[in-house]
């Protein structure tokens, strides 16, 4: 986390780190030693870059919080946290097939200024079918990727891929790591896709509208959306959508999505809101974590 954002965002970074390295360091390493340490400075981990890394503010939210770790039901948890969420958090076993109450996923309403801006990654058809060959998935040409199943929060938890010699599907984790995404809170867009459109509800009627051709109204006041983006987003009751203002050329496979990580947890982004709305580090940890409060161990 940046050690410029909040002091109660960098508290509750602290609290989970902790709650991760005391659930990481019960285990042991591998009798070969294949695993030589319970954790690493990567990713994979928790990424630490040395002393030289450490910052003042760092330090001062970790001094603050000394002793203290996540308890969901009174017991200790992971407390597993990343970058950016899009809009909404996911449940751990829509994630990874983890069965706890501890990670339900919430609607992401603070992450309203995000690390990780909405994303948009190109392949062309070629490209596409090479990377899912060398990674062992010969389809042909590909024709088409689409979501099968999609997690609570719109994440791709299983995708279907067309070819011209078969169609198979892959995880959505499979997914993010064959053509280096972000998150797999994306939609797979097309030259044959639909821009620029939405449908909205109202209370007497339903319409299709043309977002280029909206105002959005904020604290700011009321501004035209601009046509300079390469996607719209769009908050609803309970997540944030994205939508192609231009869609790509013909044999284009456009990835647009949003977030950033795995999706389980605290947001970091979204814990930076918080902070900055007035919320301290135990109400940003009980937003996040459900049945959570911070205790001692």
């Amino acid at each position: 986390m940046n050690h410029t954002w909040p002091e109660e965002a960098l508290k509750a970074q602290a609290v989970c780190s902790r709650s991760f390295a005391y659930m990481r360091s019960r285990f042991g390493a591998d009798s070969n030693l294949k695993t030589a340490y319970s954790m690493g400075d990567t990713t994979a981990s928790q990424v630490y870059k040395g002393v030289t890394g450490e910052t003042t503010e760092g330090t001062d939210a970790v001094k603050a919080t000394i002793g203290q770790i996540v308890l969901s039901k009174g017991k200790p948890i992971d407390a597993f946290f990343f970058s950016t969420s899009g809009g909404a958090t996911d449940s751990i076993m829509d994630i990874w097939g983890i069965s706890s109450s501890s990670y339900a996923g919430v609607f992401d309403v603070f992450e309203t200024d995000p690390e990780k801006k909405p994303w948009v990654v190109d392949f062309s058809v070629n490209e596409a079918s090479e990377r899912l060959s060398s990674a062992g998935y010969n389809v042909g040409k590909v024709i088409s990727i689409e979501p099968e199943i999609l997690t609570e929060s719109g994440r791709i938890y299983r995708a279907r891929i067309k070819g011209t010699s078969k169609t198979l599907t892959i995880t959505g984790s499979k997914l993010k790591s064959i053509f280096g995404l972000s998150d797999t809170k994306c939609r797979v867009i097309t030259s044959n896709s639909t821009a620029d459109t939405v449908t909205v509800i109202g209370a007497d009627d339903t319409k299709r509208i043309r977002l280029r051709e909206c105002y959005a109204i904020s604290d700011n006041g009321t501004e035209k959306l601009s046509g300079n983006v390469s996607q719209y987003i769009v908050i609803s009751s309970d997540n944030y959508y994205n939508i192609p203002r231009v869609l790509p050329d013909e044999g284009i496979l456009r990835f647009i999505g949003m977030g950033w990580g795995h999706g389980v947890g605290m947001s970091q982004s979204g814990a930076k809101g918080m902070a900055e709305k007035g919320y301290d580090y135990r109400q940003i940890i009980a937003y996040y974590y459900n049945n959570a409060e911070v205790g001692g161990y």
